[in-house]
């Protein structure tokens, strides 16, 4: 029985020195593994006075996947929001509703199917006649993200502009 523990103990040593060196070199998630963030993004487009402009907004997929979205467009005093028309994105339902100075989106369906890399709607807004050559900044705000299995998935946004050339 003495040599059985003899033998064990060397052997127990160098499974814990292993386990020492496995675990001292081996790197937190954190620095092996980025994630990265789903992005929506508003288009920059111009126009002139009495004009409507197509306003493009995209979506680029992250590593979590996005199956529904939620965000806030600023349309500032001078521009009127007409309607908004969507492009085929998972089958996807896109609506918009205007709430004071500002225009809720929402992209969303019954399927769980993740929403990919691509343009998701289009915005289409008038340019108030009176307006004087300007830049109008169209800035997101409360995005809201959800994955397939209804959990929240953290997103962020790439802010637009629309320039007011002269006639």
């Amino acid at each position: 029985m003495k040599k059985i523990n003899i033998f064990i103990a060397p052997v127990l040593l160098v499974l814990a020195f292993i386990a020492l060196l496995f675990f001292k070199y081996q790197k937190p998630l954190s620095q092996t593994q980025t994630i990265q963030e789903p992005v929506i993004s508003i288009g920059t487009v111009s126009g002139v006075n009495g004009s409507t402009v197509d306003l493009p907004i995209s979506f680029m997929a992250g590593t979590n996947e996005v199956s529904s979205l939620q965000f806030d467009l600023s349309i500032p005093s001078g521009l009127g929001y007409i309607s908004i028309s969507k492009n085929v994105v998972a089958g996807k339902t896109v609506q918009a509703n205007v709430m004071a100075d500002k225009l809720r989106v929402i992209v969303f369906d019954l399927n769980r199917t993740p929403i990919n890399t691509g343009q998701i709607a289009v915005i289409k807004l008038k340019i108030a006649s009176s307006v004087p050559n300007n830049a109008f900044n169209l800035n997101l705000s409360n995005i809201l993200a959800s994955s397939p299995d209804a959990t929240v998935v953290k997103a962020s946004g790439l802010n637009g502009k629309i320039k007011v050339q002269p006639q």
